[in-house]
């Protein structure tokens, strides 16, 4: 092979690997898109839907969700702070416990709002076939280089 035919296929192979970024870039934005659509869906949560409190705040002068202090309001002589807001209170490791707690529960109600969405699942649809395709071209590709260099030994 001359060196005139090695650059040729250098640039073939440029090419094609050109190509085949293109679909990778493809897949990357569908992914950003799709993490945007989940980030709103765990807003809607965290903030309630239609302006309604938090689910873990309580409206004031309601009692709190069951299983969670009710928040700004006097509790056996103390005021519980609301959410976000410092105790003041050495034992911050509960706090930091709840507030998982509820990081946890509000990403699963997230999850459950996105997978009735119908935006959402025809986005993983579309996930799904740009990564089989893009998958399969990069293996077929994959198996040509193989094939070529063991060719040339």
């Amino acid at each position: 092979m001359t060196q005139d035919d090695e650059r040729a296929q250098i640039d073939e192979q440029a090419r094609d690997e050109g190509r085949a970024g293109d679909g990778w870039a493809e897949v990357s934005d569908r992914l950003q898109a799709l993490a945007l659509k989940l980030k709103l869906h765990l807003r809607q949560v965290r903030s309630g839907s239609a302006g309604e409190p938090a689910a873990t705040e309580a409206p004031k002068g309601e009692a709190a969700p069951k299983g969670e202090a009710p928040t700004g309001e006097q509790v056996e002589g103390e005021v519980m702070p609301r959410a976000g807001e410092p105790s003041g209170k050495a034992d911050g490791v509960a706090e930091a416990v709840e507030a998982v707690r509820r990081g946890i529960e509000d990403a699963f109600d997230a999850a459950g709002n996105a997978i009735r969405d119908e935006a959402v699942r025809a986005d993983f649809r579309e996930l799904g076939r740009l990564l089989s395709s893009n998958l399969s071209a990069s293996w077929s590709r994959a198996t040509e280089d193989i094939k070529d260099l063991l060719k040339r030994r």
